[in-house]
């Protein structure tokens, strides 16, 4: 059986984390009637959030935020240097917690989606 978690769906499409084995889990995408899956990135994969064709996910550590398309292809870092679980996007902007209150003094705040910060 498959653990899958952080769920986001858009049109006839679901993306999430999924676990298939010990070894192999990642962020998955399938149809909504479950057929259809493929593998689009390895790896702990948090924080889903899906814009147009685009994806956009932090790995587990939650130290950086990926962006990588629908379909697997142009995978790029959009921000490397905040702690940004959980976060999410809307318009232009990526809006995330920092929840080091010793760092920076802690609050929300936002990231434009085609920074590369760090």
């Amino acid at each position: 059986m498959h653990y899958v978690d952080d769920i986001s769906v858009l049109g006839d499409w679901i993306y999430c984390y999924m676990r298939v084995s010990k070894n192999e889990h990642g962020l998955y995408k399938m149809r909504t009637d479950g057929t259809d899956v493929s593998l689009l990135a390895e790896g702990g994969i948090t924080s889903i959030n899906v814009v147009g064709d685009w994806i956009y996910y932090a790995p587990a550590s939650g130290y950086q935020i990926y962006r990588i398309r629908n379909d697997g292809e142009g995978k790029k870092i959009v921000n490397k240097t905040i702690r940004t679980i959980p976060f999410v996007v809307d318009g232009d902007w990526i809006y995330y917690p920092n929840k080091a209150p010793k760092q920076n003094g802690g609050g929300l705040y936002k990231v434009g989606l085609t920074a590369q910060n760090g």
